[in-house]
């Protein structure tokens, strides 16, 4: 959803802070990092409305590894399209991933599906997911009884899997937290360090 021009707001997370302005009713710049200042990373979105239920949005994502690894720099840019309300929506995102560091550059698509539902004036189900299409995983098997090892190679798709509620105490304040998983190569791995969320409005 796109912010108004004045519509600024701060998430605080377990790893550091976030903070976003609305520009104007258009465009909206933020900034986050963690409680380290590495990575830093700048974000730049322009968002529209089709019409009264369809947004699109288009931004990108800047960082770098500031103080700690100065020659570390990563680029995203995104576009979005997103179905609903403040109440209820669901968002699909897509874009292309950069990471550079020491000479050396690489890059994948990135993919998410995120949305909301409000159950109550104040309770929220919410989901967030980050998804890389094709990750390249290398197999090594030893066979006992011909003493043989082989390795083969699979792609597979790799997410971030984050489901969570949302309490708004207030209309400038809230309360977010959830539980992650993340899906490779087949497998399930919870993540065991829960996903919590301060958010204000100013």
């Amino acid at each position: 959803m796109p912010l108004k021009k004045g519509e600024n707001y701060v998430l605080w997370n377990l790893y550091g802070p976030e903070i976003h302005f609305g520009v104007s009713d258009i465009f909206g710049v933020g900034l986050m990092t963690t409680w380290f200042g590495m990575p830093i990373i700048g974000s730049a979105k322009y968002s529209f409305n089709l019409n009264e239920k369809w947004n699109v949005g288009l931004g990108t994502l800047l960082g770098t590894g500031s103080w700690a690894a100065p020659d570390f720099a990563l680029g995203l840019p995104y576009a979005s399209l997103t179905y609903g309300d403040r109440r209820t929506n669901i968002t699909f995102s897509g874009g292309y991933g950069v990471i550079a560091y020491g000479g050396n550059a690489d890059g994948n698509a990135l993919l998410s599906v995120a949305g909301m539902a409000k159950i109550s004036s104040k309770f929220s189900f919410v989901f967030d997911s980050f998804i890389v299409p094709d990750v390249r995983f290398t197999n090594s098997n030893y066979n006992s009884v011909t003493g043989v090892s082989t390795t083969t190679t699979t792609y597979s798709p790799v997410a971030l899997i984050i489901p969570g509620f949302r309490i708004q105490s207030e209309a400038n304040k809230a309360f977010q937290f959830g539980f992650a998983g993340i899906y490779g190569n087949g497998q399930v791995t919870p993540v065991p360090i829960p996903f919590i969320q301060w958010f204000r409005k100013f």
